[in-house]
Formats: C-alpha cells, structure tokens, sequence
C-alpha cells in the first residue's frame, strides 16, 4: 500500500510561521555556549530535487579561539533537505539545515566562512536529532478481537520511502506492508476426532462374558 503525504507552500509557511523564533542549540549539557536563533523567514522557495531555501536574520553563539562569541546575522540563507536515508533502526527521516550564506555583522570574510562550516557540522541530523523513525513508528501490531478466530494480529511494516522536492511542495511517498497473524490453537481447545477402528468404552452390561 502506498501513502502520500505533500507539504505545501501555504502550509510550510504557516508552520514557520508557528516555529519562528527558534533557537537552536547547537552542544548537549551546555546549551548557553553554541546555538544560532532564526527569526520568521523573510522569504521561503521550493528548489526542486533539493529542498525548501529560507532567507532570514537572526543571531549566533559560538567560539573562536576558545572564546565564545555572540554575532548577529544580519541575513542568512538556510536549504531545509529533508532526506530518506537508513539508520540504526531501518529506514529514517532526516530534517537536514545547511547554512548556504550568512552576512554576519562586524565579523570579516574568512571568519564568516569558519563560523559557518562549524554551525552546518553542528546541525547535522544525528548531532540535534532532528530525524524521524520512520521504520519503528510505522511498525504495528495491532491485537483483534478474540470473536475472530483464528486470527490473532494485523500488521503493517515500512517497506520504502521516498522523498521529492517539487518547486510547489515536498512530497513523502511511503510504501506499507500490510500481514495477518493466525493464532494457533491450544491442545485443550482442539475438538476430539473419532478415529475408525478405535476402542470404544462400553456398559457394564456389554462387558460382561455371554453365557454358552
């Protein structure tokens, strides 16, 4: 069975819209050291075969030479490439940002680009977690009614997954598998069978030898 789920341009943007501001911590435990905060998107394009491009502004934490630094980004341009990939535990849905260009305020070229390639390693997927299980929420066992007999459980699996970037939406193509589990019945459960030729218990009148 396949399903398709398709994001679009109103509805990315409405949900930007409900994510904006966001500040993203870019270390675990120490989280006022290293993060990057994004305001609403001034501008939001679909790029076909790659993914969905934001310009915006916003401000950046991180170290240099030790020391951690505040900047502000008087603009940066982030790709969000949603990608199918296989984890650890089948296949996964990774929520990838990379940085494409940032304008950072009072901070020269080359600085810049330093800045920029520590951020984008930083928001990697398995770094911030951003990701979804696809194989284990898509994987069910769902118990029917015992009035069913003999069928114990239906099942649904992930079989494929496929991500496309059109220029008006994301499209999420997933291929279900779809099983029934019987149940095996228990020997106390099983009707007796007469077998041909088999013993059967008499009365006591029957038992008794006949006279000659």
């Amino acid at each position: 069975m396949d399903i398709d789920v398709t994001l679009r341009h109103d509805e990315l943007i409405t949900l930007l819209g409900e994510a904006a501001p966001l500040r993203i911590h870019l270390t675990e435990g120490d989280e006022d050291r290293r993060y990057v905060e994004l305001e609403t998107p001034s501008a939001v394009t679909f790029v076909a075969g790659l993914g969905v491009r934001m310009v915006t502004r916003g401000r950046l934490r991180h170290e240099l030479a030790g020391v951690g630094l505040p900047f502000d980004i008087r603009r940066v341009q982030v790709l969000f490439a949603p990608e199918v990939v296989s984890g650890h535990h089948g296949l996964r849905l990774d929520f990838r940002l990379r940085v494409e260009s940032a304008d950072l305020e009072n901070v020269p070229g080359v600085v810049e680009g330093v800045v920029v390639s520590r951020v984008n390693q930083a928001l990697e997927p398995e770094h911030v977690h951003m990701y979804w299980e696809l194989a284990q929420t898509l994987s069910t066992s769902v118990p029917l009614p015992a009035r069913f007999e003999p069928l114990d459980r239906f099942l649904t699996s992930a079989r494929s997954a496929q991500m496309t970037v059109t220029n008006e939406s994301l499209i999420l193509r997933l291929s279900l598998g779809l099983s029934l589990t019987r149940s095996r019945a228990r020997p106390s459960d099983e009707p007796a069978v007469a077998v041909p030729g088999a013993d059967v218990p008499r009365s006591p009148s029957e038992s008794r030898p006949r006279s000659s």
